[in-house]
């Protein structure tokens, strides 16, 4: 659940029930409407991640067929979301996928409510407080149903399909012994620790097409990485013989780009999970006196240990500049590996951190919503890395110790490129994606979701490529860079 999102439920929930003891029954109405919007759209996003492929086709469809293909979801009217709920059967498709009885709220008259707003809007009229009072029981039910107390959370594990729990299963415990006396394990006594953070990824840097497709990524930002790197050499400009560190550094080849390029440093060690990459790393390295390759997990309990040998072998010296570009969001805990990071580096040191959001992406005219449907499916794919990664880096480095942190932006889009670069940028931004549905499917090869969910990606991407190389279409997506100072 965001806090942002329950905090405007809330907010407006209590603000809709002082506006009707205080007799403005027409805002009452239209700030519930409001409501109604947001929770609509969440539906269904949530539907076309969760619900099979042929009703997540349906859907679309009928999304397509409502926007009169010129707009999507997000920009429907409360009527058009109506409609678009009614039509496609969303709440009967909803009830049957997970064997749960909705028919409270696919019982209640949305249109009755459209009706009024409009006459509210559009006619000048104005509403009784009966009425405004009955809008409002409909959405507090609607929430209800939901569960107000963490909505995205709520709307999430709503379309999951319910699984029975055997009654013997549950442990009947008395000061610590079940009921045949035996003592119990401390999973039994002890509540279940439930971690905020998400699984590693199974991203692999090897797997299929990336090396050709890193290597497009680190050419299509290199001028704003070396922005960041110009940056802190300007504020350590009386500094000499620095000592940098890569994490996540591949095959070394941005490693030596962006460091390569400052006399300033001295040594530089990039570190890399992936053997093979970090093989390569070393034999293209032609200045071992300069930069040095080791393979290491950041997350490993080791990691502190084989790091501090590193540091021994050259001094005992610590960090000036850390980098560390799309690594972060593959982690199965950020802050923590950003806190030893923190206490790597030297007092005043830095560290910059590169990451993405697929948030930032979008495109027009996307007539069949192909971008925002592989951004919100591959949201939800097994192994998935963190898609929202680029939001959360401020955050993220103020609560492992930085201070005096700044964020820059680079926008990258399709206006003036050439066919190549334009096919260039869908490669990197959306060919990769069928690598996790791919390992997907191979992990349960004969699981039927995992087969259409694999099938409509291909689809999708094939469709998407074609758009890509039209001139006239149109995208765009942010990278964000943030730089700490310990």
């Amino acid at each position: 659940m965001h806090e942002e999102t329950e905090a405007v439920v809330d907010d407006k929930l209590g603000f809709i029930q002082k506006v009707i003891n205080t007799g403005d029954y027409d805002v009452a109405v239209k700030e519930s409407c409001t409501l109604f919007e947001m929770v609509f759209k969440k539906i269904f996003q949530q539907a076309i991640v969760s619900l099979p492929y042929k009703d997540r086709e349906e859907i679309l469809q009928t999304e397509r067929k409502v926007g009169k293909g010129k707009k999507g979801v997000q920009d429907f009217t409360f009527g058009e979301l109506v409609g678009l709920l009614r039509e496609s059967n969303l709440l009967d498709k909803w009830s049957k996928y997970t064997a749960k009885d909705l028919g409270l709220i696919k019982t209640l008259d949305y249109s009755s409510i459209v009706n009024l707003r409009n006459r509210i809007t559009h006619d000048g009229m104005s509403c009784s407080r009966g009425e405004a009072n009955i809008v409002y029981e409909y959405l507090r039910n609607l929430l209800a149903v939901l569960g107000f107390a963490d909505l995205d959370e709520s709307i999430n594990l709503s379309f999951k399909k319910r699984e029975a729990v055997p009654i013997d299963s549950i442990p009947s415990t008395i000061d610590g012994e079940n009921k045949d006396g035996k003592d119990l394990s401390i999973n039994d006594r002890l509540p279940k620790i439930i971690k905020k953070s998400k699984y590693k990824s199974v991203y692999s840097s090897t797997y299929g097409n990336e090396g050709s497709r890193l290597q497009i990524q680190a050419d299509n930002v290199r001028e704003f990485d070396l922005k960041a790197f110009d940056k802190i050499i300007e504020q350590s400009k009386d500094k000499t013989n620095l000592l940098g560190l890569d994490l996540g550094c591949a095959s070394g080849d941005i490693t030596i780009d962006r460091f390569g390029k400052y006399d300033q440093f001295e040594h530089v060690i990039g570190i890399d999970i992936n053997p093979t990459k970090i093989n390569e790393a070393k034999e293209k390295n032609s200045n071992k006196n300069r930069f040095s390759f080791y393979e290491m997990d950041i997350e490993s309990e080791q990691f502190e240990g084989n790091m501090q040998d590193i540091l021994s072998s050259i001094g005992n010296r610590k960090f000036d500049v850390i980098f560390s570009a799309l690594t972060i969001h593959h982690l199965s805990n950020p802050l923590k590996a950003l806190f030893k990071l923190r206490k790597l580096l030297n007092k005043g040191g830095f560290l910059i951190l590169r990451g993405s959001d697929d948030g930032t992406k979008f495109a027009f005219p996307d007539e069949q919503n192909l971008v925002q449907s592989l951004v919100y499916l591959t949201s939800d794919v097994q192994g998935v890395s963190d898609r929202q990664n680029g939001r959360k880096m401020y955050y993220q480095m103020w609560r492992s110790g930085f201070r005096n942190i700044e964020l820059k932006y680079s926008i990258k889009d399709t206006s003036g490129l050439t066919m190549e670069d334009r096919h260039a940028l869908f490669q990197e931004s959306f060919a990769y994606r069928i690598n996790y549905f791919e390992k997907q499917l191979n992990s349960d090869p004969q699981n039927k979701r995992y087969q259409e969910e694999y099938q409509w990606v291909l689809d999708a991407l094939e469709e998407l490529e074609l758009e890509f190389l039209n001139e006239s279409f149109f995208y765009a997506e942010t990278d964000f860079i943030a730089i700490g100072r310990k």
